[in-house]
C-alpha cells in the first residue's frame, strides 16, 4: 500500500478525499448510494460482444464466460470492469478481484489497498458514465492503442512544441513509440522495465521521478498511478516544478474530470463492442 506520509502535508490525502468526497455527493443526490454494483476481472482480449446482445444487457451477459478464460491471463492482462444500471467503467489493475455490493460501502475503498482502489474507479467510472458526466469508460482495442500514441504525439507538439521535453510516468509501449521524437522520459514502477531500452529511451526507475518531471514541460501520467497510489505525489511534483501534467488511460476517466486535469483517451469506448 502507498505510504502518504512520503507526501508533503496537507497534500497527503487531499486528492482521494476530493475524489472521494465527490463521487459521495453526486451518487448521493441521484440518489444511488443504496444501489448495487458488480465489478468482474476481465481478461483483455477475450473479443467483442454479439451483435444480438441488447446493450442494456450487455455488461452482465458478457460476465458469463470470464470465469472459464480468467485462469488464462495474468494479473498483469487484466482489467475490472463495473457493470451498472446497463453501463460499464473500467480500471487496471496488477491485483483484481471481483466485488459486489453498495455504492455507499465502495467510496471507502479509495482509502485501502490496490486492489480495493481498482475497484473504486472501476464503480466511479460505470456511475459518471450512467450519468452521462463521462462518455468514454471502456478500453480500446485492436490497433486503437498504436493510434492513441500518434495522436498523443501530435497533441504534445500542438499544445507544447516539437521541442518539448516529455516525461511519460508508466510504460505504454504505442505511447513510448509515438512519442519517441521528443527528448524526454520514461519511468516505471514495475522492475522488470527498469534499465531495459524501449524505442530508443531507457526505462528509469519510478523512485526517479521527481528528477525526470523537474526537466520535463510536460508529464504524461498513466491512469493506473491513481490504483497504485502514486498520482497525489505526482501531481504535486508537477505543481512545485510548474509541469503540466496530462492523464491519459480508462482508469483516470472521471477522475480526472472531478480534479480538473486534462485526460487524454481518443478511442475510449462507452460500452463494451459487438462484432
Amino acid at each position: 500500500m502507498f505510504d502518504y506520509r512520503l507526501l508533503p502535508p496537507p497534500k497527503s490525502r487531499e486528492i482521494y478525499w476530493e475524489i472521494s468526497e465527490e463521487f459521495k455527493k453526486i451518487a448521493g443526490a441521484q440518489g444511488l448510494l443504496e444501489k448495487e454494483v458488480i465489478c468482474r476481472v476481465v481478461p483483455r482480449g477475450l473479443g467483442p460482444l454479439p451483435r444480438e446482445i441488447s446493450l442494456a444487457d450487455a455488461a452482465e451477459t458478457y460476465f458469463d464466460v470470464l470465469s472459464k478464460k480468467e485462469s488464462l491471463t495474468t494479473g498483469k492482462d487484466l482489467v475490472i470492469r463495473c457493470s451498472f444500471e446497463g453501463h460499464c467503467g473500467e480500471s487496471s489493475t496488477d491485483a483484481p478481484r471481483p466485488y459486489r455490493g453498495r455504492i455507499l460501502d465502495v467510496v471507502d475503498l479509495l482509502f485501502s489497498k490496490d486492489s480495493d482502489r481498482a475497484i473504486f474507479f472501476a464503480v466511479l467510472n460505470a456511475v459518471y458514465n450512467y450519468l452521462g458526466l463521462v462518455h468514454g469508460t471502456v478500453k480500446c482495442s485492436g490497433d486503437e492503442p498504436k493510434k492513441c500514441g500518434k495522436q498523443l504525439a501530435e497533441h504534445i507538439t500542438k499544445n507544447f512544441g516539437k521541442n518539448a521535453i516529455v516525461a511519460q510516468i508508466g510504460y505504454k509501449a504505442e505511447h513510448v513509440q509515438a512519442c519517441s521524437k521528443f527528448k524526454g522520459y520514461v519511468s516505471e514502477v514495475k522492475s522488470e522495465y527498469v534499465g531495459k531500452v524501449k524505442f530508443g529511451k531507457k526505462i528509469i526507475s519510478g523512485a526517479k521521478n521527481e528528477e525526470l518531471i523537474k526537466k520535463a514541460d510536460v508529464a504524461c501520467i498513466a491512469g493506473s498511478s491513481l490504483v497504485n497510489g502514486t498520482l497525489p505525489r505526482l501531481l504535486y511534483l508537477c505543481e512545485i516544478h510548474g509541469t503540466e501534467p496530462v492523464m491519459y488511460g480508462i482508469t483516470a476517466a472521471a477522475a480526472s474530470r472531478i480534479l480538473n486535469l486534462t485526460h487524454f483517451c481518443p478511442f475510449a469506448n462507452k460500452r463494451p463492442a459487438t462484432r
